[in-house]
């Protein structure tokens, strides 16, 4: 499984200090995942005590992240 990221979930990450293998765990290993109203996945994941969310979509064989985010 491929897995990319747009310019925006890149800085997104950097911004909030996610690390780049939880958001490759969540995606691999989601706790639960959900579709969005824009049909876009949402993959969540307990990591360290608190809820990481990864929001990707599928293209082909390849998921690309769009943004990561720690859930208050």
């Amino acid at each position: 499984m491929e897995i990319s990221f747009t310019h925006h979930a890149k800085y997104r990450i950097m911004e909030r200090n996610i690390s780049v293998l939880n958001v490759r765990q969540t995606i691999k290993h989601p706790d639960s995942q959900r579709i969005d109203e824009y049909g876009m996945i949402v993959a969540r994941k307990k990591i360290a005590g608190k809820l990481l969310e990864v929001v990707y979509r599928i293209k082909g064989s390849k998921r690309i992240v769009i943004t990561a985010y720690y859930e208050n």
